[in-house]
């Protein structure tokens, strides 16, 4: 067996980068990057093994694994330990598999305890985390009990992925390919697949997974990350402490050298999809030989024609297909399928309904493109451009979350490249024009498919994708078509778009990167400075950077006219997109050199929002402004705009019931919202003039409030906030008749319930949220309670709601503020009725006062340092210390000392306190709780039984002493849980009896007032009122 090695210690690494790093291969062959970073405030690793669904034995095999490894080890053989562990050290955990890889992640808070330095003697959690994590590659139980219930919750979340378009699209493409490459496969899984057919061919699933687990989990497949406080040395030995015990089977690399993807039985084919939501696509996909693997990852070749055919400024594909009226949007880039074959480079066109009719000329455009650049031949100087982007991009790139860092980089430990750039892949270190040159020769005319995504009819949809039921049609590409675009390639000049021509220098490219104030935390001081206040403009600055030549600006334009109008929020809605479409020419160079803008919309008026290199932030955002003071309306693109907003309207219905839930309940304690639904019925009767005198109206009256926060003196602050005021030249907005939005009041005791049905017809999945008003979003105390309240409940109620009871995939448990006021929502989607998830989420919430009652004070305590951990967390990047200064600015409540007073609060509360808070405000047994609960209720009848049938024990017994066998050894829930969780489920049982017809009917004498009128309802509440601190104070 080899000896444990260093690989190197010499990485490069960006240029503010403090931390130090070391690549290390153990005895078993498992390789590990390892990172000291002396000021982290969370630590974490991520383990990158080498399997992933292509080699699945039976579908979906490998995805189902993942589930399992993490549901409990010979070492920590309780389901939910991992869990536990990390949710009460501050952190989290998760899992994910691709077609080549599965990877397992985790973090925890970076420091002890005690509050001291971590070291070998005083350790962090990240030491019980690496053990934890290495167990999963040593001794997984993979139990029978806990594989059936896995599959079930594989097979919820294939059910959520059924009318997701993009998961259907990528079965679509994979399903069409060479069946008789693993690529074909279906790798996420079902019930079907997984349990049902093994069963009947007399297959144990669980001996089918424990096979497949020891054929592929081997320490060198196995690549691992790992981020922490301690000294490197003391990393290096846990890392070796931990993971030398995972066996190595010396196996290869996953490789399929007798079939490729796509043979030309695949290739010469275009397919016309129906999706569910309303969206037009044309994707072109061809076999790419030069992707950056070994010898190409100096040149990278397929980044210089993706920078080029995706370019949206003047003179590209883009630029004259929009102009066409054919399309808003393009993109492009390679996908790397597996080691040693080619892998797909794709072109996405985002079309016009117009553009759908006319797809073989957006094709034949892309093709003629292709041809101008194989004449030109690859230009150094647009190479020279896209490396100091990406050498820019790497040298000033700041900390992003641990999670983030350690999945990239251990999926990235993959590629054969040397090991000092595993940091730094994105830079183009060669011109290889030659390289460039064949990677243009594989995107042919001859070798390629096309898919088309469209609602509209284009022909009969004659068959369906076995995995997802995706309606399609196919037919070969026409051979006439085939041999015009072949021939494109060979011609000069001839028809090809007199528009067409490379990209001029990139005019926002910074030419000086020097710091204004170097050595300065990010975070400091603790609240930005208020440089001015008055009737025209409030600034606030932070004039700080964390050593990046970079800036964040942020500029709220106030308005009167929106706040509580459908049709003027459906206005400004449209107003924006038009300025977006507008501006996506002119300013795609500033966004290609690392800068980034939005212009949104709300009740309050508009938002400006630019970051980038400091040095060019001037120029854009004078771009912005300019473009919206003197934008006309054309009616051509108004046309455009205004399909895509009701097509985006429409597919706000479609979205998967728990993305729509926060959306009504906001809707329903909000006293002033307006839904998107409402918004759309005004769209139809708004025209081109209609928008170009909103926009006047919208502009005549504004009060500016400007954040600005990086590498940027005040005097310039103030500067660029007078630019935007005389180019704007508005009428002043009185502070006192600015529109305020404020959360509406729950009475004590009050229970209510809101119904929809789903628009999408095909949606089997329901979704609740059981919501709870805590009370004023201003109360320091209600606040620090809040979060705690968070912390306490998350994993629990996931871990019975979810993993127990088996509910649904989606169990989210969470304290968020509203405008004005604090709220726990509690939400749930699966096949199971509305009726019985609200059932199982009253029981939960009533049994856990019992659990928080006999919690004991040292997990209490443990549970409030993890809260306290992440109050105190401070910002990794300028972009995360922005956010948060401009979140409590965005509130109005200009509270920047909650962090503190959080500190203060989290200190002195109690067990007893939390008791008496859970008791009063959320336990539904309480006669001073006040809820609001949302059912979103499919139109498909549910598979799933909402009565008592579906909580009995395997042999269908209802005994106390068979559940508790059942929720003992089947569940695994722990001793001190037996006699409560019988309890819980007895309560589920006998309400559950009670619901008719899987949940269509209400239970009897519930309590619970039916909300048929939103607006009478809104009408008889009372309103929190918004209380602002006192800026007078804070000014400089």
């Amino acid at each position: 067996m080899e000896s444990i090695g260093l690989v190197t210690d010499q990485l490069e690494a960006p240029l503010t980068d403090n931390r130090t790093y070391c690549v290390m291969r153990l005895p078993n062959g498992l390789e590990a990057l390892v990172a000291h970073d002396p000021t982290a405030e969370e630590a974490g690793a991520s383990l990158d093994v080498g399997v992933g669904s292509m080699s699945d034995t039976i579908p979906g095999i490998a995805h189902a694994l993942e589930h399992l490894v993490l549901k409990g080890t010979k070492q920590y053989p309780s389901e939910n330990d991992f869990n536990s562990y990390v949710k009460s050290h501050s952190g989290a955990k998760n899992a994910s598999t691709s077609i080549s890889h599965t990877n397992y992640y985790f973090a925890v808070a970076a420091m002890p305890s005690n509050g001291e330095e971590p070291s070998a003697s005083n350790p962090s959690a990240l030491l019980g985390g690496l053990d934890r994590l290495a167990h999963l590659g040593i001794d997984p139980l993979i139990e029978a009990e806990t594989v059936d219930r896995e599959l079930h919750a594989v097979d919820s979340e294939h059910k959520i992925y059924l009318q997701d378009d993009w998961w259907r699209f990528w079965q679509f493409e994979r399903s069409t390919a060479n069946p008789k490459h693993p690529w074909n496969h279906f790798n996420v899984g079902n019930l079907k697949v997984l349990k049902q057919d093994p069963e009947s061919a007399g297959i144990q699933i669980q001996d089918s997974l424990r096979e497949f687990y020891d054929s592929h989990y081997s320490a060198n497949r196995m690549k691992l990350c790992v981020l922490g406080r301690e000294p490197l040395p003391v990393l290096k030995d846990w890392v070796t402490q931990c993971f030398s015990g995972i066996p190595t089977r010396s196996l290869t690399g996953v490789i399929w050298p007798d079939e490729l993807p796509l043979t030309k039985n695949q290739l010469g084919v275009q397919f016309f999809i129906k999706p569910i939501s309303n969206r037009r696509q044309l994707i072109l996909t061809w076999p790419y030989f030069y992707l950056e693997e070994k010898e190409f990852y100096e040149s990278q070749p397929s980044r210089y024609i993706t920078f080029l055919l995706s370019h949206k400024g003047p003179g590209g594909v883009l630029a004259y297909i929009k102009e066409k009226g054919w399309a808003t949007n393009i993109s492009s880039g390679t996908h790397s399928i597996c080691s040693g074959q080619p892998g797909i480079f794709r072109c996405f066109v985002t079309l016009t309904p117009e553009g759908v009719r006319s797809y073989m000329e957006v094709v034949k455009t892309i093709f003629q493109y292709l041809a101008m650049l194989r004449e030109i031949g690859p230009q150094k100087r647009i190479f020279d451009e896209a490396q100091q982007i990406a050498q820019l991009r790497f040298q000033y790139r700041e900390k992003t979350s641990i999670r983030s860092f350690t999945r990239s980089v251990s999926a990235r430990m993959r590629k054969s490249i040397p090991r000092e750039w595993l940091l730094n892949t994105e830079c183009l270190r060669k011109f290889d024009p030659e390289a460039i040159t064949k990677g243009l020769d594989c995107l042919r005319g001859d070798n390629f498919r096309m898919f088309i995504v469209s609602p509209e009819d284009v022909g009969v949809s004659d068959s369906k994708e076995k995995w997802y039921g995706t309606e399609y049609r196919s037919a070969p590409i026409p051979e006439t078509f085939i041999e015009e675009l072949v021939r494109l390639r060979d011609n000069s000049t001839a028809n090809r778009p007199t528009e067409f021509r490379l990209p001029n220098k990139n005019p926002f490219l910074p030419a000086s990167l020097s710091i204004n104030q170097e050595g300065i935390p990010l975070y400091e001081p603790s609240r930005p400075h208020l440089v001015r206040n008055d009737e025209k403009a409030r600034i606030w600055w932070v004039g700080n950077s964390g050593g990046v030549p970079k800036a964040y600006l942020r500029v709220i334009c106030r308005s009167p006219f929106l706040l509580g109008s459908a049709k003027n929020e459906a206005m400004a809605s449209l107003l924006v997109d038009l300025i977006d479409d507008q501006l996506l020419e002119n300013a795609f160079a500033a966004e290609q050199a690392g800068f980034s803008y939005t212009i949104n919309h709300g009740p309050r008026g508009f938002t400006i929002h630019v970051n980038g290199y400091n040095d060019k932030l001037r120029e854009l955002l004078e771009l912005l402004v300019v473009t919206i003071r003197d934008f006309e309306v054309r009616e051509d693109r108004f046309k455009i705009v205004k399909t895509d907003a009701i097509d985006t309207y429409r597919n706000k219905e479609l979205r998967a019931p728990y993305r729509q839930v926060p959306d009504y309940t906001l809707h329903l304690v909000t006293d002033t919202d307006v839904l998107w639904e409402e918004r759309a019925v005004e769209l139809s009767s708004i025209g081109a003039e209609d928008i170009q005198h909103f926009k006047q109206v919208l502009l005549s009256q504004l009060h500016l409030e400007v954040l600005v926060h990086g590498n940027i003196d005040r005097e310039e602050a103030k500067e660029l906030t007078t630019m935007v005021e005389s180019a704007l030249d508005y009428k002043v907005f009185p502070v006192a008749e600015w529109p305020v939005r404020k959360s509406l009041i729950l009475p004590p005791g009050s229970r209510y319930r809101f119904q929809k049905e789903l628009s999408d017809p095909e949606n089997a999945n329901n979704c609740i949220n059981y919501w709870t008003y805590l009370g004023d979003r201003a109360d320091a105390v209600v606040r620090a309670k809040t979060k705690l309240l968070g912390q306490l409940i998350g994993a629990v109620a996931f871990d019975w709601l979810r993993t127990k009871l088996q509910l649904g995939y989606v169990v989210q448990a969470y304290a968020y503020p509203r405008y004005t006021t604090w709220g726990f929502d509690l939400v749930v989607q699966g096949q199971k009725s509305c009726q019985f998830m609200e059932t199982c989420a009253i029981a939960f919430l009533k049994t856990y006062l019992k659990w928080l009652k006999k919690m004991s004070e040292e997990e209490f305590e443990t549970q409030k340092r993890s809260v306290l951990t992440r109050v105190t967390e401070k910002p990794k990047n300028l972009k995360e210390a922005f956010q948060s200064y401009a979140g409590t600015i965005n509130s109005e409540h200009y509270n920047f000392q909650w962090e503190q007073q959080d500190v203060a609060n989290l200190g002195i509360i109690t067990k007893a306190d939390m008791v008496d808070f859970y008791e009063h405000f959320i336990c539904p047994s309480s006669a001073q709780s006040a809820s609001l609960v949302v059912h979103l209720k499919s139109r498909v009848k549910s598979s799933h039984e909402a009565t008592s049938s579906s909580l009995t024990t395997p042999d269908g017994s209802t005994e106390t002493d068979d559940i508790k066998r059942h929720l003992r050894h089947t569940l695994k829930v722990e001793e001190k849980e037996i006699e409560d969780g019988v309890e819980l489920w007895r309560e589920i049982l006998s309400k559950s009896q009670k619901i008719e017809g899987g949940g269509s009917q209400h239970i009897e004498d519930d309590g619970v007032e039916d909300i048929v009128d939103i607006s009478l309802f809104r009408a008889g509440l009372g309103t929190m009122e918004l209380k602002r601190l006192d800026l007078s104070e804070l000014e400089d």
